[in-house]
């Protein structure tokens, strides 16, 4: 795993502005090309979340593989209930710590280990799990 870190040197801790939660809310991301002290780097961000806040997302456009996020978060402790149209995601202190610390820097690594790789392929879904496969492995072995 040492040498999947290489070249990765930022790991940001960021405060999205509240439209940016509301547009497109998310845990954590990678940027290959990041700015920061005048330098373009890898960077992975991981968001602040307000444990308060609850993520609402609407059935319609679900797939299996978004099904297999849900059981993801479910695992982690984040309380999921359904109505009608939407899927309402809440957190508490220690499931969004379970999700951000224990998959999503963890998955965000395997990302960057994909690109630098070279296997950074084009299918969304191929990358994602590619991205958590290499989470779970981190996971079995450390944890």
């Amino acid at each position: 795993m040492r040498y999947d870190l290489d070249g990765l040197s930022l790991i940001v801790l960021r405060q999205p502005k509240e439209k940016e939660e509301i547009i497109d809310p998310c845990w954590g991301r990678i940027r290959y090309f990041y700015e920061f002290d005048r330098k373009l780097q890898p960077a992975i961000i991981i968001e602040a979340i307000d444990p308060s806040s609850i993520t609402k997302i609407t059935k319609k456009g679900t797939s299996p593989f978004f099904q297999k996020e849900l059981d993801m978060l479910l695992e982690e402790g984040n309380p999921v209930s359904y109505d009608k149209r939407n899927i309402r995601i809440s957190k508490t202190p220690e499931s969004a710590k379970n999700t951000q610390l224990y998959r999503t820097l963890l998955h965000e690594i395997g990302h960057y280990v994909a690109y630098k790789n070279g296997n950074d392929g084009n299918a969304y879904e191929d990358k994602e799990m590619f991205a958590n496969n290499y989470a779970k492995a981190l996971m079995d072995r450390f944890c």
